[in-house]
């Protein structure tokens, strides 16, 4: 497993601040499930895009983005990545990931906050079903 970081600028910016446990686990996972992702953005200390929620802002880092490249089906990773994390069970509208393009360049943003929860065997596992009834 290994992640490759796009450039001295986002490596800098990785190294600013410190990551909340629960973003470490989902970029972990995603380096383990996806081999070899390429990290293009982390902390930032400003907003770059009208309609930026300012995540990437927070401290400990809660938000990184991953190329596409490598990827066979973008939109399959997202929805592999929001059945293994739930942004927030009080807010189901929010997810862990996203695939869009912001005028960088499409890519996958994911984000965590206090409340996400991760789900080994995915929300819809069997045991993930019976425990919600």
């Amino acid at each position: 497993m290994s992640i490759k970081i796009n450039d001295g600028k986002v490596f800098a910016a990785l190294l600013e601040v410190p990551y909340h446990k629960k973003m470490v686990a989902l970029a972990l996972w995603f380096a383990y499930r996806y081999d070899n992702p390429t990290l293009t953005s982390a902390h930032r200390k400003q907003k770059v895009w009208e309609g930026d929620s300012g995540i990437h802002m927070a401290i400990p880092g809660r938000a990184l983005d991953w190329s596409i490249a490598g990827l066979t089906d973008p939109a399959k990773a997202v929805a592999d990545i929001n059945n293994h994390f739930e942004y927030d069970p009080g807010r189901p509208e929010k997810q862990c990931a996203i695939y869009h393009d912001v005028g960088q360049g499409p890519h996958i943003h994911t984000q965590v906050c206090e409340s996400t929860v991760f789900y080994k065997d995915g929300r819809d596992a069997y045991e993930n079903l019976i425990a919600k009834i």
